[in-house]
């Protein structure tokens, strides 16, 4: 079957139809067996499908890329690639809302990441790798996640499964090594960006989340996929075989309580599947896996450990273990332990080593088990206030009641007769009232909780099994009050600091436990006092013990930030929770959540790593964010060391926070005029990346660029916004509404002139984060964001217009003339960057253009260069706005013509474009120059006055007309260089006929640029040569008008090369004379000048003037007369016609009286 067809039946068939299902089902059976085609449609298809709904060619696409990089019979080589191709479009399946989309593209990337990985360790090609590095991120961060399905978290675990496989080192052993296994090993120690030692860490750090769900998890479906994935691992990877062997050793699925026989069964099966040990196990631990490794029924009564398990754990190092895991053990063990052995050997014990002194044992009776009880989580038991109460009589009344029900009170004599245990006597409290506490000093009591809370916190940390990274959630598991209860530490001292004592509580308020205050009347406060229940209250003492727990734990957070994120995150979460609830009870609430946070984000300053995304994590999980947070981010911005920290975090602000979106893109937009070059192109590859499908984000960028552009127009047009404003009635003028003053700001409430001035912080803002107390406007808003009603539905209050439009802080208010090119750099980089994506930016561009001044122009032209080229001569749009470019945009529109020519011929488009152009507009004649190596002689002939009429005396336009002329002649100049494409070898001029016609055009191109462009071809003296200049002057002579220059050439002619004197002074002057040159003043000038220079070879030439002529010739150049005369002289002629020349030259001989007039010779006659 042909792919092609088939594809095309499918499509012309009823979208999701059974008929289109069954004929790319039956196409995907074609493929299977013949791949070849797969890649191309692979590549042409899944761009197109990625961003649409639901449907089953979708589906059909992603299931093909998914063979084709798995099972297919591909080569590597074409897998790669067809991988590399399809990552950007997988990443955007990671956000596809449909369950079955999200999958496939998750099992996708599993088959992609080792090949990119391989790829990227070979190539060093780094943005492979940075793409599939985010999109290990975003799956990570699907199975931590509680809310994920089922299905997704399945997918997800085989991807982690590829990734940890990836990231451990693989066989030492080169023989049993497979090439297409890649891991870590393959990384050399100079690897350019991967750090096998960082990927190592991570891996051991996936594993564990891997074992923590496996405790941890109630779904039996992902206990099964993770069970599953380990055999892969086990076998593969030797050095995850002993913490994983471990674990399965002393599993049990007690967090399954309550599941079927079935689901017991299946997991049991699931293990088996792992108790065969690789061959370098330990023995012992091999043994115990295949003996003791089946899964437990937790439903079932408890069985006793066998001899082989006993001798196991004797030598067994339980120290290896977690605390929490031989806490389970030891409850497991007692409870399959019965009463009798247990009491037995309680006794035993006692008999062998004696009663401890002075204590009393307990009779045999109150050692009791029963089995039928279920364990309770001690996490989860709610205390009611009675059980907190301390009453030591109603404890001593159960206890003698209790003593006296025993049976064995009576009957212990008989119990010790008959050898079961020792004589037992029951325990009996007497009254005891404890003495009243020592009262501790501030400094006692600040040591005693520093130290508690040292305990606390190093406890928790021991005994946690969730992983604390900057790349890494919290795992999940059974919860308690949304945390798992491995976290609940870190609970109890965020609430120790914010709601514990001296929290700032009112003496009548309390906490409950949902966190929510709770108002006592005075009898039950006065009655809880008296039970010494301790009550908050706001004195002074006690809030500063909850600032002292509160600097303690932000030391404990900043000594190892990535790692204790999720506490700093818990954290932060409170305070601002606590500040909400605090300041509706009660107004004057000093709120704490701003001053924690910029001391958090203060201290992490000094600690940023370039490529740690700690940071980002953490102000996304923020629920608020400061404004003075965003400026700190903008500095993060402008180091170049940590400038990725600070444009990924700004960049998920934007895309994943809309409240904080305005002030993030605002920043954004701000540094994409900075002065640095690298701060500047940062923040613009950031940006672009919303343009043009992401809104509102496209129009906020758009918007700025197009202000940044006006900002350089001279005069510039300015267009009143659409949101809130109306002309004056007198003027037209541009006002802010009439309600501005009382408009509603961004969060809601009215704006002040307060808050109005505390909209624009100082850019030092975050530099004093040691202050008491933030201001009165925790939450402060940027007014002044020009971009903001993009976004949001109820307008901002308005500024005046002329300070509204191109705002930058890195920028003047105004434009100092002329502007510098790196200024004009700066407010278009922007314009120039997005123009490739959208082209229609130029239109706005060339329409600014005719606004600005010269020095601005003049830059312009000169940035525009990359952008021109990389759009290319055959780019529909800028083929338009070359034929429609507005007024004033001519030398722009030439630019890019030049541009598109300077390094081949014109594209054909291109020349037919500039032809219409120049019949229908008074065009520049440098339009003509582009492509004037693509026209005919008749169109040369015709466009050459145009041409040389540019000439004004400047050296750019002389030596651009010197280039035509070098292209458009038959003959180029030896040496000569030209970027511009030469003319067809039958369409050029001879030297001859261009010289000839820039005479003939005179009129038409005007004197001076005529005489400059005949300077231009003199100086190409290998092409007009002195034979050249002959038929010129012969050519010329010959026509029936001569030029008004003809004799300047002559002279030019003449001085140039001395061996045309003859050829002048005797054909050419012979031929003037005959013509009456006298006759026309200008040209009878150049005469008597030329004969002078070439003077005594034109006596001859100039003796056959007529009598008047010569003698004008005489008087004009009185220098020529002895030489004539001598001239004359020597001829030696008739005496008549001797003495008639002389006469001419005012020697007349003496005449005799016979001899009348009519003797008289006439000179020339």
């Amino acid at each position: 079957m042909d792919p092609l067809a088939a594809l095309t039946t499918a499509l012309n068939l009823p979208a999701d139809s059974p008929e289109q299902v069954q004929v790319l089902s039956q196409l995907s059976a074609d493929l299977e067996q013949q791949p070849a085609s797969i890649p191309v449609l692979v590549t042409t298809f899944l761009p197109n499908v990625v961003s649409s709904k639901d449907s089953a060619f979708k589906r059909w696409v992603i299931d093909l890329l998914h063979f084709g990089v798995s099972r297919s019979s591909l080569t590597p080589e074409v897998k790669l690639q067809m991988a590399t191709q399809s990552l950007e479009s997988l990443l955007t399946l990671l956000g596809d809302p449909t369950p079955a989309s999200l999958k496939a593209s998750i099992q996708c990337l599993a088959n992609v990441y080792p090949l990119i990985f391989r790829a990227s360790v070979v190539n060093r090609v780094r943005g492979p790798w940075d793409a599939v590095l985010q999109a290990k991120n975003r799956i990570v961060m699907l199975f931590q996640n509680a809310g994920t399905s089922t299905g997704i978290k399945i997918s997800a675990v085989k991807f982690i499964q590829r990734v940890i496989l990836v990231h451990h080192r693989g066989i030492t052993d080169p023989r049993l090594q497979n090439k297409g296994d890649p891991s870590i090993s393959l990384v050399p120690p100079e690897h350019p960006f991967i750090n096998a030692k960082e990927m190592e860490h991570e891996g051991s750090q996936l594993l564990k989340e891997f074992v923590t769900v496996l405790y941890t998890s109630n779904n039996p479906e992902i206990i099964t996929a993770i069970l599953n994935s380990f055999g892969a691992i086990i076998k593969s990877r030797p050095s995850t075989i002993t913490p994983l062997v471990k674990s399965l050793v002393v599993w049990t699925p007690k967090a399954l309580v309550g599941q079927s026989a079935s689901v017991i069964k299946t997991l049991e099966a699931a293990r088996k599947r792992n108790q065969s040990a690789p061959p370098d196990t330990d023995p012992q631990m091999a043994k115990r896996i295949r003996t003791d490794g089946a899964v437990q029924d937790p439903n079932a009564s408890p069985r006793a450990p066998s001899a082989s398990t006993a001798q196991i754990l004797t030598t067994f190092d339980f120290t290896s273990l977690p605390v929490n895991v031989v806490t389970d053990l030891v409850i497991a063990s007692l409870k399959a332990v019965s009463a009798e052995k247990l009491n037995s050997a309680v006794a035993a014990y006692r008999v062998k080593y004696g009663p401890p002194p002075s204590a009393p044992e307990p009779s045999t009776s109150a050692v009791q088990v029963k089995q039928e009880e279920v364990v309770v989580d001690p996490l989860k038991v709610e205390l009611d206030e009675d059980e907190l109460q301390y009453e030591p009589e109603r404890l001593n009344q159960d206890l003698d009641l209790e003593g006296d029900e025993q049976p064995g009170a009576e009957g212990g004599t008989e119990d010790a007769e008959g050898g079961d245990d020792a004589a037992l006597v029951p325990l009996r409290l007497v009254e005891f009232d404890l003495p009243p506490p020592r009262m501790l000093t501030e400094e006692e009591r600040s040591v005693e909780v520093h130290q508690a809370l040292k305990r606390i916190r190093g406890c928790g940390e021991e005994t946690t099994v969730m992983v604390a990274s900057s790349d890494e959630g919290p795992p999940t598991g059974r919860s308690i009050r949304g945390l798992p209860s491995s976290e609940a530490w870190i609970l109890f001292m965020v609430r120790l600091a914010t709601r514990g004592p001296g929290a700032g509580v009112t003496s009548n308020t309390a906490i409950d436990e949902d966190g929510m205050d709770v108002e006592h009347d005075d009898e039950e406060t006065s009655d809880a006092k008296g039970k010494g229940k301790d009550v908050a209250t706001s004195g002074g003492a006690s809030s500063f013990h909850s600032d002292k727990i509160r600097q303690m734990l932000c030391d404990f957070v900043m000594e190892d930030f990535p790692a204790r994120l999720r506490v700093a995150t818990i954290w932060m979460n409170e305070e601002w929770f606590n500040d909400t609830i605090r300041t509706e009870r009660d107004p004057n609430w000093q709120p704490q959540y701003d001053i924690w946070i910029r001391k958090l984000l203060a201290a992490q300053m000094h600690n940023i790593d370039g490529k740690d995304k700690t940071l980002t994590r953490f102000l996304i999980d923020l629920p608020s964010l400061p404004s003075n947070a965003l400026f700190l981010l903008r500095d993060i911005c402008t180091d170049a060391d940590i400038m990725p920290v600070g444009f990924n975090s700004l960049r998920e602000l934007v895309s994943l926070r809309p409240p904080v979106r305005s002030e993030a893109m605002k920043i954004l937009l701000d540094l994409t005029t900075h002065p640095e070059k690298v701060t500047r192109g940062a923040a613009i590859i950031t940006v672009r990346r919303w343009v043009p499908d992401h809104q509102p984000m496209d129009d906020m960028i758009r918007a700025f660029a197009l202000r940044m552009l006006k900002r350089l127009e001279t005069n510039p047009k300015v267009e009143p916004p659409q949101l809130g404003l109306q002309p004056a009635p007198e003027s037209g003028a541009i006002l802010e509404p009439a309600s501005t003053e009382n408009a509603p700001a961004a969060n809601g409430s009215v704006a002040t002139d307060e808050d109005k001035e505390d909209a624009n912080p100082p850019d030092d803002a975050m530099t004093d984060v040691e202050t008491s107390a933030p201001t009165e406007d925790v939450d402060i808003q940027m007014t002044d964001v020009t971009i903001q009603p993009a976004i949001t539905n109820t307008p901002p209050p308005l500024v005046p217009l002329s300070s509204d439009v191109g705002f930058s802080s890195y920028l003047s208010d105004e434009l100092e003339f002329p502007v510098e090119k790196t200024v004009v750099l700066q407010h278009i980089e922007l314009l120039l960057a997005l123009s490739v994506k959208v082209p229609d930016f130029l239109d706005d561009l060339f329409q600014a253009y005719g606004q600005m001044d010269s020095s601005v122009q003049d830059a312009i032209k000169e940035l525009i260069t990359q952008l021109i080229k990389t759009l290319g001569p055959n780019n529909g749009k800028l083929l338009t706005l070359l034929r429609t470019f507005p007024y004033g945009a001519e030398s722009l529109a030439l630019r890019v013509l030049a541009i598109l020519t300077e390094n081949g011929r014109p594209t054909p488009p291109l020349v037919a474009l500039v032809k219409s152009l120049i019949a229908e507009r008074q065009l520049d004649p440098r339009f003509l120059i582009t492509i004037i190596g693509e026209m005919d002689k008749a169109d040369i002939v015709r466009n050459i006055p145009r041409i040389v009429g540019m000439l004004n005396g400047k050296p750019e336009e002389r030596d651009m007309v010197r280039k035509v002329f070098s292209n458009i002649v038959t003959e180029a100049p030896s040496g000569a260089s030209t970027n511009m494409p030469r003319v067809r070898q039958s369409e050029r001029l001879a030297p001859a006929e261009l010289m000839v016609l820039l005479h003939e055009s005179e009129k038409e191109i005007g004197l001076k640029s005529t005489i400059e462009a005949i300077g231009i071809c003199f100086s190409m003296t290998e092409v007009f040569r002195m034979d050249v200049l002959a038929v010129v002057m012969q050519q010329i002579v010959d026509e029936p008008t001569l030029p008004t220059l003809f004799m300047r050439t002559v002279i030019q002619a003449v001085t140039t090369y001395k061996n045309l004197v003859n050829f002048v002074t005797t054909t050419l002057f012979s031929r003037l004379i005959v013509k009456k040159i006298w006759t026309i003043p200008a040209l009878w000038e150049g005469f008597i000048r030329c004969a002078k220079i070439t003077a005594p070879a034109s006596f001859g030439a100039l003796l056959q003037l007529p009598k008047d002529q010569l003698r004008e010739v005489v008087d004009k150049q009185p220098s020529l007369k002895s030489g004539l005369r001598e001239h004359v002289l020597k001829k030696a002629g008739s005496k008549a016609k001797v003495a008639a020349f002389l006469e001419v030259f005012g020697d007349a001989p003496e005449t005799n009286p016979s001899e009348g007039p009519s003797a008289a010779v006439t000179p020339g006659a």
